[in-house]
């Protein structure tokens, strides 16, 4: 389909006063017109105007660019020209006086609409676009005055939702206030009231456009030692008073400079504010209009639009407008989808440096190789943990959407949910949802952590693993590897129940494959199976052999390595192995446990543990085998039966196990705890 052309037809606000406000009746006669022309610089104040004596109002002039045509407001009167509509309502609050007069304005669009369709039926070019600029609220200052929504859905392409305004020196002197708060608590003025109010009237979130102003609004404080929000002031500062208060954020940031004027940002009502001695100056700084612009998408708006583009600073607000790379874009191609449909929330750079306090060094929880994990609190309360990406991360923008793509498809009391990611500012977050209790690694191998978690509470976390990974593989509607499945990826919530995490490695295996190749080969080298490593080959009995050290790590609480046995030359699982072969497996058990009251018992998760990490994938048992082990176990105190074959474990035969051992892991590759990913051609 082309392109809507320009020039887009908009009704201003003043336009709003012009055709509707003071428009006669539809049964009177059209000739029936009482107009008279204001001027700013003639020195008569638009408040002064006495608008019952006319039909129409205008305000000159406004001068036509030679070459292009273009429109121009002089500087010097513009403050006058976009508060004349505002001042003569306010000082004529019967205008609109009657719902009458706002379904005039509705047929009025309504001609329009018909009018933009036969324009390009007899030019043959596309429609042109016709956008509507209206107050924040779905009424027209007066409740009983409602606009005329469901016409207005109906016949304009969108419309420019004036979300500022809502206070300045001129109509609200006495206190300092926010011109443009996003929320406002226990007060209506705001841009998320505003949203929400034409929602509920059944207008189309997708049809509004969210306004940001590139200005602000001066005050003059009553006491400079007494500079907050809501403080007392007396009207328009004395700095701006040439342009009633009205400030660019150019003039803005000049301000600042000059004066070393302090800069506040609320996040509560997500807006800035700056003052110097007496003057204090309300406006939308980087944070705010980055809030805004992350709300406008996560609430599903067209989008949003600037008053004005020449008060920026260099473009420095536009730019943060625009934001980082377009998720759609970032994410397109992955899983198959062309164009994927997104569950994940984005928040924006500056929403989650909020949550975090500047991702303080207090707010830390965690340290991996892909970079820290800060706890954060949300705006609404929720809290939440970010993984904040390193710029030399392991973890690179492949791993990064497939991890955000693949989790928000995936819904299991035992795994991890992300509840959005972050591509702003040239930083990859993703946002979970939080868990307090760290990662069993953080209490498996600690010698004294790890009594919290006696063998109850070992025995649920088992059980939990177990049916998140029968969930992946079985009854999530696709065939999931996770690649990395080891204890530091194994998330704790309040009530310590586990939570399988990290997904950036995880690969859907095709409907009629039962494994895959890969070159990039990725995870940590202690849990991965011998024909990965050695040939690249995952499958769903890479991640059973990974469960199986896991089992192994959580009934002994000993680390993955070459220390043990009578040489301390053996892998931990060789270990194992060759203790069950001697009957002497009570041997590497955690002595803290105790599992005389539970009928599952500690020899019979390590021949499970064994069974999942036989040499061949073929002899490997299946997560529905295991949960049924486990279920029997449960059921029936029964022992393990030495009559079932466990194959050799080792990752070489018994011929040359002796001659041949495994390559130390490279020097950037920790055995037990750092995912690393290696490229590896294959001959």
């Amino acid at each position: 389909m082309a392109p809507s052309r320009l020039p887009t037809v908009s009704l201003s606000a003043a336009a709003l006063l012009v055709l509707l406000l003071l428009r006669p009746a539809a049964a009177q006669a059209p000739t029936v017109v009482r107009a008279g022309y204001w001027f700013p610089e003639s020195g008569f104040a638009a408040s002064a105007i006495n608008s019952t004596l006319f039909t129409h109002l205008y305000c000159r002039f406004a001068g036509v660019i030679s070459g292009n045509f273009g429109v121009v407001v002089s500087s010097a009167y513009e403050p006058e020209f976009s508060s004349f509509t505002r001042t003569v309502q306010r000082q004529n609050p019967s205008y609109p006086s009657d719902p009458t007069q706002m379904a005039n304005f509705g047929a009025h669009l309504t001609e329009w609409r018909a009018a933009v369709a036969t324009e390009a039926r007899s030019s043959g070019n596309p429609p042109l676009l016709l956008s509507a600029a209206v107050l924040y609220l779905s009424y027209y200052f007066l409740p009983s005055i409602q606009y005329p929504v469901q016409t207005i859905s109906d016949t304009v392409d969108w419309i420019n939702l004036i979300a500022y305004d809502f206070y300045g020196p001129r109509w609200s002197p006495n206190t300092t206030d926010t011109p443009a708060a996003l929320y406002n608590p226990g007060r209506s003025e705001s841009g998320d009231e505003g949203v929400n109010s034409w929602i509920e009237y059944g207008f189309p979130a997708n049809k509004i456009v969210f306004g940001i102003p590139f200005y602000g609004w001066s005050w003059q404080l009553a006491d400079a030692r007494n500079q907050g929000l809501y403080s007392p002031a007396s009207g328009e500062s004395e700095l701006f008073n040439s342009t009633a208060g009205y400030a660019g954020y150019d003039q803005i940031n000049s301000f600042i400079a000059q004066n070393r004027a302090n800069r506040v940002f609320n996040s509560t009502v997500v807006s800035d504010f700056c003052y110097s001695g007496t003057t204090w100056i309300g406006y939308d700084d980087v944070r705010s209009v980055s809030t805004k612009v992350a709300y406008a998408n996560n609430k599903g708006l067209l989008g949003y639009y600037a008053w004005h583009v020449g008060a920026d600073d260099n473009w420095t607000l536009s730019i943060t407008g625009k934001g980082g790379r377009d998720a759609e874009a970032f994410f397109a191609g992955k899983m198959g989808e062309k164009n994927p449909k997104m569950s994940a929330v984005r928040y924006s750079f500056t929403q989650l440096e909020i949550a975090t306090n500047d991702f303080s060094i207090e707010n830390k929880v965690g340290q991996g190789g892909y970079g820290p994990v800060y706890k954060g609190v949300l705006a609404d309360g929720r809290e939440i943990a970010v993984k904040k990406l390193s710029r030399n991360s392991t973890q690179g923008d492949e791993e990064f959407k497939n991890e955000v793509m693949l989790t928000t498809q995936l819904q299991h009391v035992n795994l991890v949910r992300v509840i959005g990611y972050c591509i702003d500012a040239g930083e990859r977050m993703l946002v979970y949802e939080y868990l307090p209790n760290n990662s069993l690694d953080h209490y498996l191998f600690d010698p004294v952590r790890s009594l919290l978690l006696d063998w109850a509470k070992r025995v649920e976390i088992i059980e939990g693993v177990t049916q998140g990974l029968l969930y992946l593989q079985e009854y999530s509607g696709q065939s999931i590897v996770h690649r990395d499945l080891k204890p530091g990826n194994i998330l704790l919530d309040s009530n310590i129940k586990p939570k399988i995490s990290d997904f950036g490695l995880a690969r859907i295996l095709t409907t009629d494959a039962s494994e895959a190749n890969t070159e990039r080969i990725a995870g940590t080298r202690a849990y991965c199976p011998r024909e990965y490593l050695q040939n690249g080959v995952y499958s769903k009995k890479s991640d059973i052999y990974s469960f199986g050290i896991l089992l192994l790590q959580i009934i002994s609480g000993k680390k993955c390595g070459s220390q043990y046995g009578p040489n301390g030359d053996l892998e931990l699982h060789v270990y194992a192995y060759e203790l069950w072969k001697e009957g002497r497996e009570m041997e590497i058990m955690d002595p803290s446990l105790d599992d005389s009251n539970s009928t599952c018992k500690l020899v019979n998760c390590l021949r499970i543990a064994l069974l999942c990490i036989q040499r061949k994938p073929m002899d490997r048992l299946s997560m529905q085998k295991v949960s049924s082990m486990l279920r029997d176990f449960y059921n029936n105190d029964n022992a393990a039966d030495r009559n079932i074959e466990i194959r050799d474990v080792r990752f070489f035969s018994d011929a040359v196990i002796d001659v041949v051992q495994l390559p130390e892991p490279p020097a950037n590759c920790s055995t037990n705890k750092v995912t690393v990913t290696e490229l590896h051609a294959r001959t």
